[in-house]
């Protein structure tokens, strides 16, 4: 499995997980920026682990007003803890802070819109790098449900315009898949994993090596 490479080493640093599995999700059509990455959704699952996130997705998207002419999206969620909420950080790098003064992001899911807290999280990068440009959002899993369900995905965040790919609302589902395992887990077999093609994560073996008895 590959791990995405972000052409910023800051974003590099935000948006990589050490020690995670990681499912990319799917080809990619041509990006439709020069350098942006060419993955749809890289969906990072650590079901053990207990100083952080069990579940996230990251994502690039398509940003003119950023320096780079993209962004990222990282959500990340506790669904063992906190059964509702996930968290997102949506980024646009850019020469000088432009969000500073965002306390809102639109999405129009389907034909109707909903509009989320941000809170700007964004900071200087220095003179020769630029300003690092974000806000964070609390969203809620029937949210996301709408999002990877809906025909259509777009909204204006701190006044950038932006569109989620049907691709990418291919990584919400799993991620929301994910979620509604992790949050309320069953047998192995049901795992999302299990329906995935490729290889198998290896935290999460599909079935016990052994086999009980059978009596009589």
């Amino acid at each position: 499995m590959r791990r995405a490479v972000f052409g910023s080493s800051l974003l590099a640093a935000l948006l990589t997980s050490c020690g995670a599995t990681a499912l990319t999700m799917g080809a990619a059509p041509p990006p439709p920026i020069p350098g942006m990455p060419d993955y749809t959704g890289e969906l990072v699952v650590q079901p053990e682990r207990v100083d952080g996130p069990t579940l996230e997705l990251r994502f690039p998207y398509a940003n003119r007003g950023s320096t780079l002419g993209w962004g990222a999206v990282h959500l990340w969620a506790r669904p063992g803890h906190d059964h509702v909420s996930v968290t997102a950080l949506l980024d646009a790098p850019s020469e000088r802070s432009r969000w500073d003064g965002c306390d809102a992001v639109d999405l129009r899911i389907g034909h109707r819109v909903e509009r989320v807290d941000a809170e700007y999280v964004g900071r200087p990068m220095g003179d020769a790098i630029g300003h690092y440009d974000a806000v964070q959002l609390r969203l809620n899993v029937l949210t996301m449900r709408k999002i990877a369900g809906a025909p259509r995905v777009t909204g204006v965040a701190c006044g950038d315009p932006f569109e989620i790919t049907r691709e990418q609302q291919e990584s919400f589902a799993r991620f929301v898949e994910w979620f509604d395992h992790l949050a309320t887990p069953a047998q192995l077999r049901d795992a999302p994993w299990y329906r995935e093609v490729g290889p198998r994560p290896e935290l999460l073996p599909l079935e016990d090596d052994g086999e009980d008895a059978m009596e009589g």
